[in-house]
């Protein structure tokens, strides 16, 4: 969503709420511990099914703090957007100690503002610390204003949420012909990866989000493969700790499932052992491996 939509958008809950003299609402998508949520298969990822309504009441104690954070937070995304500048969820706990314990709590406002406006997180310019790493013979273009600026990823970088936002096109570097794209769990493969020029004896892009990844390094990926078309693999410890990041990339997370079809990578291959290969091969009971195979059968990736 373009910033002059969430503007106008916001600008319409601040005249309701004047307006109604009772308190504002928002049409959201019902709460966590409620939500009800169902894989399609033409997507290939899951998605939300049905909406209840957000009321504030100003006569609830509860119902007033929730509305005084949500209220603040507006305010900040619309100036934001105004000025086309960018904020940190940590920066704004720090600011506003008295109003958001912690960062998780802006998260939660932040997750029920998209969700009544209709957007993405990244339509609100306001993102998580960076985290994610990428590195390959390729670059990518985004544009701001009229002005195209270009991030060369032949050394490793670090995957910029405010970049990944934008409308990207992806330019192959080399004349050789780029096989696949390889996912790695944790960060410090990836630097030795990179340190043992990897990608470059392989003829590949290589990511990390460095363990869960962030939303920037799951779009960045979404929008990688959609427009390159390549073989997406997964390199990632054998236990539930593993498999469970890989459902962020392969099937979004349940706090995210109203924007999976711009985060998901559905069709990413997992490189290594199966939870099928473990029984197949009767590996002994109690090893790390067998105990994380009830997780792994729940998450229902490729059993």
């Amino acid at each position: 969503m373009k910033a002059e939509e969430v503007c106008d958008n916001i600008e319409k809950n601040f005249e309701k709420r004047f307006s109604d003299g009772v308190g504002n609402y928002f049409e959201l998508e019902t709460n966590c511990e409620k939500q009800k949520t169902v894989y399609v298969e033409e997507l290939h990822c899951h998605v939300l099914k049905g909406k209840n309504t957000y009321r504030c009441d100003y006569d609830n104690k509860q119902s007033i703090e929730v509305f005084t954070r949500i209220d603040l937070l507006l305010r900040l995304i619309y100036i934001l957007l105004k000025i086309d500048m960018t904020a940190n969820i940590r920066s704004i706990q720090y600011s506003y100690k008295e109003t958001f314990a912690n960062t998780i709590a802006v998260q939660k406002v932040f997750e029920r503002i998209c969700k009544a406006i209709g957007c993405d997180k990244d339509s609100l310019n306001i993102f998580v610390s960076v985290k994610g790493s990428i590195v390959g013979d390729i670059e990518f273009k985004f544009t701001k204003g009229e002005t195209i600026y270009t991030t060369n990823c032949q050394k490793a970088i670090r995957i910029e949420p405010r970049d990944v936002a934008m409308e990207l096109e992806f330019v192959k570097l080399t004349k050789k012909e780029l096989l696949l794209i390889l996912v790695v769990e944790k960060d410090k493969i990836f630097q030795r990866l990179v340190e043992e020029k990897f990608h470059h004896r392989f003829r590949c892009i290589i990511i990390t989000g460095c363990r869960v990844p962030t939303i920037a390094t799951r779009t960045l990926l979404h929008k990688a493969q959609k427009q390159l078309n390549f073989l997406v693999v997964f390199l990632r410890d054998q236990n539930g700790g593993g498999f469970k990041v890989c459902s962020n990339y392969y099937c979004g997370s349940q706090d995210m499932v109203y924007n999976s079809i711009n985060l998901c990578t559905p069709n990413i291959k997992l490189l290594g052992l199966s939870p099928s290969d473990l029984e197949e091969h009767g590996t002994p009971a109690g090893s790390e491996p067998m105990r994380g195979l009830k997780t792994i059968k729940q998450l229902n990736l490729v059993y």
